[in-house]
């Protein structure tokens, strides 16, 4: 977060803050707030598949849970959700965590169709965006080498090369020579059961009856991303004029933003959403500003709508006839 704001007023962005319509921001809390819910609708799908029934609002709470724990620990509210819903509905947390993994892999296949799209549409936004990246990291650096020069630099080197295929070859004899103690792990064995369920998730999916529905619900998940970063756009007069073709960027460009491994995507989401921006002549400062107000809502959203769930679910689970 430093390393994306570095160099710039926040005094000016919190002036530039001032002048925004916040109603924009509000409608795209409201859009996330589809999204997740059409994503406990879309799990649940899957969760069925494998004969469990689970009720609606309580996937629903702990998709709302898994954002909130994100926030605190980066990637944990995969596993938070899981254990949500066992607790609440003693659905086998090794089965849900097979659904995840077949729920995010549709995501991954989404966000590379989606980053493939702009490579073809607008590759020279793509290439702005790198030399945009390494023009501000030389403005921070003062253009003095910095820690991805120099591992560019040891990984072209021969020697390099050279101690990496030995060790690769050492490594491959000795998993070959101890072969079969490895096979005869816990590790091993686990790592092995938890493929055979991901393939028996994906092959379930496949056969879902709902598999239109399915599909369905990921456009909608994905369309709704894309509504939400778009309609902050209208809340600030420098982008206020930004087309479509623009937001796609910029929504793609913040995606993978989102993908790093930070608390919520927190520095990583607004560097990425501002050199996007800056692609379309939107200033640093203006262009910042919009991220941090923008991030600002999803991550309020977020501890609103985590919260609630936080509060709801023991409440809603208080009678176990029900």
């Amino acid at each position: 977060m430093i390393y994306a704001s570095k160099g710039l007023e926040f005094e000016k962005i919190l002036a530039e803050a001032g002048t925004m319509d916040f109603s924009f921001f509000i409608i795209s809390a409201l859009m996330a707030l589809l999204a997740h819910f059409s994503r406990a609708i879309r799990w649940r799908y899957l969760i069925r598949s494998f004969g469990y029934n689970p009720k609606l609002k309580n996937v629903f709470l702990s998709v709302l849970f898994m954002y909130f724990s994100n926030l605190i620990i980066p990637r944990s509210g995969e596993v938070a959700r899981c254990g949500t819903l066992y607790k609440y509905e003693k659905i086998p947390v090794k089965n849900l965590l097979g659904t995840v993994v077949v729920e995010r892999l549709f995501d991954l296949f989404t966000l590379l169709f989606g980053t493939g799209l702009l490579m073809v549409l607008q590759f020279s936004t793509v290439k702005g965006m790198y030399y945009k990246l390494i023009e501000k990291r030389n403005s921070i650096q003062g253009g003095d080498p910095g820690v991805l020069d120099y591992i560019v630099e040891l990984v072209s080197s021969a020697v390099f090369l050279i101690v990496a295929g030995a060790v690769l070859l050492v490594i491959i004899y000795l998993l070959f020579h101890f072969r079969k103690k490895i096979v005869k792990t816990k590790l091993f064995q686990k790592v092995m059961a938890f493929k055979i369920e991901l393939i028996e998730g994906v092959k379930k999916v496949l056969k879902l009856k709902q598999k239109a529905a399915f599909f369905g619900h990921t456009l909608f998940i994905w369309g709704m991303y894309f509504g939400m970063t778009y309609i902050c756009f209208y809340a600030y007069e420098p982008t206020a004029s930004l087309g479509l073709s623009a937001g796609f960027a910029v929504f793609m460009a913040g995606s993978f933003g989102m993908v790093a491994p930070t608390n919520g995507g927190i520095g990583a989401w607004h560097l990425m959403v501002g050199l996007a921006l800056s692609i379309f002549g939107v200033s640093d400062e203006n262009g910042v500003a919009i991220a941090q107000v923008a991030f600002a809502t999803m991550t309020g959203a977020v501890i609103i709508y985590g919260a609630v769930s936080v509060i709801l679910l023991p409440f809603i689970n208080s009678n176990k006839s029900d």
